[in-house]
């Protein structure tokens, strides 16, 4: 998240008719759109997500997800405007915050959530996947990602469950060490569950750049109980070659900045030899 458009208390309260709101704060975190913190004239404050890529379908589509579960600890959608250019999303507001180390019981809480929203029965036709060989192929074309392809060219995602998408730390909030909400399903499709927990591993289990294999065990087997890091391992490799290549993509695009995509390099590298 973060700030990339500026927009005016003005702006955004013609954005939104029904509201009054009387202050707006800038956020710092996140690489894709732009976020702002807003209180109304009742004190009452809300998150204001402006999707700086995403098309209008694309972001209703994450909405309809959005209504489908709002039975977990997910985000919950206030209201949505078209009144700009790009889409313009009001969400609840939680007294929570973003952890950068997890212990156990953290792991466990993200595993049930995982586990409740892997089984959500979902019967509607969501765009968007995670087929790399496709930005290989056509936007990529360099040995340093190619290379590292042919380790898992021949491994197949399946397509049998909502997934998240994109659960890295930043997108899920603890209040006291309690999942709060789970946020941001803008990557979030019919998709490999492998995605997610290894999103996961790869995210919450690293400590001092060195993967935690106890962490990463215990995770995987509160989520369920046949699954191990030599179970997952291609999956691993194939999810830090896709994040590698999107951030490669979008940085070559100027749609990131600061960011690197060296970091899943090496760790794909890392992984190989375990």
């Amino acid at each position: 998240m973060g700030v990339k458009t500026k927009l005016s208390l003005y702006e955004i309260n013609s954005f939104f008719d029904a509201y009054n709101f009387v202050s707006i704060k800038n956020t710092k975190e996140g690489i894709t759109d732009t976020v702002y913190i807003l209180k109304d004239i009742n004190k009452k404050s809300y998150v204001l997500k402006l999707y700086e890529n995403s098309s209008f379908k694309k972001v209703e589509e994450e909405i309809i997800i959005l209504k489908s579960i709002r039975h977990l600890k997910c985000v919950l959608v206030i209201d949505t405007s078209k009144k700009y250019k790009k889409p313009l999303v009001l969400f609840s507001f939680e007294k929570a915050q973003v952890k950068s180390k997890f212990t156990f019981e953290h792991l466990k809480q993200i595993s049930i959530f995982l586990r409740q929203l892997h089984n959500v029965d979902f019967d509607y036709n969501i765009s968007g996947d995670f087929e790399l060989k496709f930005y290989l192929e056509n936007f990529v074309k360099s040995d340093e990602f190619l290379k590292r392809f042919e380790f898992i060219k021949t491994l197949k995602l399946e397509k049998n469950c909502l997934i998240h998408g994109d659960l890295f730390p930043d997108n899920v909030l603890f209040y006291k060490n309690s999942l709060k909400r789970v946020i941001d399903f803008s990557n979030s499709c019919i998709g490999d569950k492998q995605i997610d927990l290894t999103t996961v591993v790869l995210t919450w289990c690293y400590d001092n750049n060195r993967l935690d294999i106890n962490k990463a065990n215990f995770f995987l087997q509160e989520y369920d109980k046949s699954l191990t890091i030599e179970y997952i391992k291609d999956y691993l490799l194939y999810v830090c070659l896709y994040y590698a290549t999107k951030r490669y993509i979008n940085l070559k695009n100027g749609v990131y900045k600061d960011v690197s995509y060296k970091h899943f390099l090496n760790m794909f590298d890392n992984i190989v030899l375990i």
